[in-house]
C-alpha cells in the first residue's frame, strides 16, 4: 500500500483549528433551534435573553432585548405615574402583559374614559409608540364582573368590557399608534386574576376589584 502525504503539512500548524470551534458552535445553534421547534409554546422572553446570550458570547458585546426593555419602560411609567398599587407589568410566555385597574380609567359600570386616565394613557402610549417597539402589536383585553351591571347601564358584561376595550384602543390610534397593530378583546367575568368567591361561595370584594381590570398584552410580531 502507498501512502500519500502532504509536504506542506508542518508539525505544529495550527491554522485551520479555528474550523473546529466554528463546526462546533455550528451544531450547538442547530441543536438549539431544533429544540426550540420541539416544542409547542416559546417563552418569548426566555427565548430572547437566551439569543442574546449567545449573540453576547460570539460577538463579545452588549444586546439590546426589547422584551425586557419595554418591561423596564412601563415600569418607570407606572412609577412616575404613582398607581404602583392599581397598576402591573410583567412577562408571560408570548411577551409582556401590563395590567391596568378598571377603576383608575373608567367609572363603575361605565365605559367612558375619566378626567385622570388621560395622564396615565398619554405617557403609556407614548411608550408603546416609540420607535423600538415597532414590532409589537398590541392586545387591549377589557375585564368586568356582574356587579358592574348593577350602577351602569349594559345589559350584558361582554357588551361593557368590548366597548371598554375598544375604548382604549381607540385613544391609543388617536395618538398616533397604527390601528393594524391592535386587537380589541371583551373578556367579561370569564378569566379571573384571583377567585372572586372562597370555598364557601362567599363574595370577595376585595378579589372582585382586582378582577376588573384592562389588560394589554403585548407581543412580537411574527412573520
Amino acid at each position: 500500500m502507498i501512502l500519500f502525504s502532504n509536504n506542506e503539512d508542518k508539525e505544529g500548524d495550527t491554522g485551520s483549528d479555528w474550523l473546529l470551534t466554528y463546526s462546533d458552535m455550528v451544531s450547538l445553534i442547530l441543536c438549539f433551534f431544533v429544540l426550540l421547534t420541539a416544542v409547542s409554546t416559546i417563552d418569548m422572553a426566555k427565548f430572547e435573553q437566551i439569543s442574546s446570550n449567545m449573540a453576547k458570547k460570539l460577538s463579545d458585546r452588549d444586546i439590546i432585548r426589547p422584551i425586557e426593555l419595554i418591561v423596564q419602560d412601563l415600569q418607570h411609567d407606572i412609577n412616575v405615574l404613582n398607581i404602583q398599587n392599581k397598576a402591573s407589568v410583567y412577562n408571560d410566555k408570548q411577551g409582556v402583559v401590563l395590567d391596568i385597574s378598571s377603576n383608575v380609567l373608567f367609572n363603575k359600570g361605565g365605559a367612558t374614559l375619566k378626567t385622570e386616565a388621560d395622564s396615565i394613557l398619554k405617557r403609556i402610549g407614548a411608550t408603546l409608540n416609540a420607535d423600538r417597539y415597532e414590532m409589537f402589536r398590541y392586545e387591549v383585553q377589557g375585564h368586568t364582573d356582574e356587579e358592574g351591571l348593577k350602577t351602569g347601564s349594559f345589559t350584558s358584561s361582554w357588551e361593557l368590557s368590548a366597548l371598554r376595550s375598544s375604548v382604549l384602543v381607540k385613544f391609543f390610534t388617536s395618538r398616533g399608534i397604527k390601528a393594524s397593530r391592535f386587537r380589541a378583546v371583551g373578556v367579561s367575568d370569564n378569566q379571573p386574576k384571583v377567585p372572586s368567591y372562597d370555598a364557601y361561595g362567599k363574595e370577595l370584594s376585595v378579589n372582585k376589584e382586582i378582577n376588573r381590570r384592562m389588560v394589554i398584552k403585548i407581543e412580537p410580531i411574527r412573520k
